[in-house]
């Protein structure tokens, strides 16, 4: 298995303009999924198989998609056609860095995700604090340029779970929008944790306090809903802490 990280621009046939944007490409065997985040900071998938010669048909049902990719042999560019919701158009995609052989290098080991292998604490529809970044002027600062703010989320995570022993299990959940919580318009990101014991969360809040103004510790009472452009970014169960890199494979964070 490899993972990529891509450049993807993306062309209509008509009307709207072409525009450029990061994505993720995991390739194993004859299977091939690309993942970004859309205009509303959802999480869009298409997954599918090489059909010969690096010919692939993917698809994402969500949106009732389907799109082709052809790769060269030997080649970091890849390119085809898609139609969403009957919108045409053509994208190219250049992998850019091997994120595999970058998490080898430091140690680390990418596990592909099996059904079941991790159990989720899922929403069940009850408001629940909210940690809030603001995201847009943080990205300002080398540090936490390229989501680094999720890093120190996750390190924070390693950290606890290691020191408390903890075996239990729990998830954290973020959600992107815009917002006025900072006295000014920006886009923040809203993280929430389900599952945890009331200690974790308190840790976390006072361990975030790091990012000065850009965080509010205790931000809106949010309800999160995988269907509504909440995803998983961090789970912790028997004593590992695991980042979620997409909806199949993930990376354990070590304190």
């Amino acid at each position: 298995m490899s993972v990529w990280k891509a450049k993807m621009e993306t062309a209509f046939f008509h009307g709207e303009e072409s525009y450029e944007q990061e994505c993720t490409v995991r390739l194993e065997r004859e299977n091939i999924a690309v993942s970004y985040e859309d205009n509303e900071n959802n999480l869009v998938v298409y997954t599918g198989t090489d059909h010969g010669g690096g010919h692939f048909v993917l698809g994402y049902p969500e949106l009732k998609a389907k799109a082709t990719l052809h790769q060269m042999e030997g080649s970091k560019c890849l390119e085809g056609y898609w139609v969403e919701e009957g919108v045409r158009g053509f994208w190219r995609i250049v992998l850019i860095e091997n994120k595999e052989d970058d998490y080898k290098e430091h140690g680390e080991e990418l596990r592909e995700l099996e059904p079941g292998s991790l159990s989720f604490v899922l929403p069940n529809g009850r408001p629940i604090c909210s940690i809030e970044i603001d995201v847009d002027n943080l990205a300002n600062e080398d540090q936490y340029q390229h989501g680094g703010w999720e890093d120190l989320i996750f390190s924070i995570a390693a950290k606890w779970t290691k020191e408390n022993s903890f075996m239990g299990r729990g998830t954290v959940w973020a959600w992107g929008a815009y917002s006025a919580n900072f006295h000014h318009q920006n886009f923040s990101m809203f993280y929430t944790v389900l599952g945890m014991p009331q200690g974790f969360r308190e840790y976390l809040g006072q361990e975030i306090s790091v990012l000065g103004k850009h965080v509010r510790s205790n931000s809106d009472y949010v309800i999160p809903d995988a269907e509504n452009g909440w995803d998983a970014r961090c789970h912790i169960e028997h004593g590992k802490v695991w980042q979620i890199l997409d909806p199949v494979t993930c990376r354990e964070i070590k304190a």
